[in-house]
């Protein structure tokens, strides 16, 4: 279990431990996305401070736990939703609704930073955190309670960097990559953490930021795969007149004439029935192609499945029977 920090009857829980410049503030306060994030959260937040943090902390640090607040929600909240997104379209794509299979809808990467999102969002604690739920000011201190909330806020500060560049349209938030250096003379700052914990953290932070942007790109494949809808007739021309029947000997030399030639040169017009063939057996391919494609995720799980005595054994030795969840371990 990893080491937990807790501000909780100090004197540093009533200050901010970030340290953010002047010139970071500005660019803040001209942003209007930043802005239309503040206001909302503001709304949803009419108390935004706990009986403790409201009592014992003056206006002036009330007002920086708050903006370092609406800081960290920009950069945790989106990558919450896209765990939730991702395990939504994991489910679709497997059939099934089992947290333990889910992560076999993605590779490489993304599914190393699905798995470590899982076990760390699994904690109600750390959930509420992402969303901002709380407290402004236990919000904020919280970013320096454990090393994999420290991982994340660095891994967000990244992936915000890495795809603010790709965002076209609307309002726009501005760099938050101030908030690293912030981070680091907090920790060091810090009595529990001190100056080599950066150090020692800041190595796995792009690994776990690579995983998050991996697991966006996965996601938006799987999002095209489960939302195709499957293709539909089209509906037959209104005719005026009847064709008359076919013959099974007529019907299958109408099938093997079409885009051919007579022996005598003249071109053979298709009938009305052959193109109506034709247009079924395409619609019958695109239909069982989207069927292999989806049935990837059913052959994954019935692969799972094969794991013999030797894994049911190991998952008795793991706890697995007893209920034991699955955690984040630090080396």
């Amino acid at each position: 279990m990893e080491p937990t920090h807790s501000f909780e009857g100090s004197s540093e829980a009533l200050h901010s431990p970030f340290s953010i410049r002047p010139e970071d503030l500005r660019s803040l306060a001209s942003s209007r996305a930043f802005k239309i994030l503040s206001s909302y959260l503001a709304s949803v937040s009419p108390r935004p401070f706990c009986e403790y943090h409201a009592l014992n902390c003056g206006h002036e640090a009330k007002s920086t736990f708050v903006l370092h607040r609406d800081i960290l929600h920009a950069l945790l909240m989106p990558i919450r939703q896209l765990y939730e997104r991702s395990c939504t379209l994991a489910s679709a794509a497997l059939c099934s609704g089992k947290a333990e299979d889910l992560e076999l809808a993605y590779r490489g990467d993304a599914r190393s930073a699905f798995v470590w999102l899982q076990c760390f969002l699994e904690s109600d604690e750390e959930d509420e955190w992402c969303r901002s739920a709380g407290c402004a000011a236990c919000n904020v201190l919280h970013a320096l309670s454990t090393e994999s909330a420290i991982r994340l806020t660095m891994a967000a500060i990244r992936v915000a960097a890495e795809h603010q560049q790709k965002a076209r349209g609307g309002p726009a938030f501005p760099s938050f990559e101030f908030l690293e250096p912030a981070l680091r003379d907090a920790l060091a700052a810090d009595p529990f953490w001190g100056r080599s914990t950066f150090d020692n953290i800041a190595p796995k932070a792009p690994v776990l930021a690579q995983g998050i942007s991996a697991l966006m790109d996965q996601c938006a494949e799987l999002e095209v795969l489960v939302s195709s809808p499957a293709p539909s007739p089209a509906p037959a021309p209104p005719s005026k007149k009847r064709p008359p029947p076919f013959a099974p000997e007529d019907q299958q030399s109408a099938v093997i004439l079409i885009g051919t030639d007579h022996k005598s040169g003249a071109k053979i017009r298709p009938s009305r029935l052959a193109k109506r063939q034709q247009r079924l057996q395409q619609e019958e391919v695109a239909l069982i192609q989207r069927a292999l494609a989806q049935c990837w995720g059913a052959v994954a799980l019935n692969g799972a499945g094969f794991k013999g005595l030797r894994t049911r054994k190991l998952e008795q030795v793991l706890g697995a029977s007893s209920g034991r969840r699955r955690s984040l371990t630090t080396p």
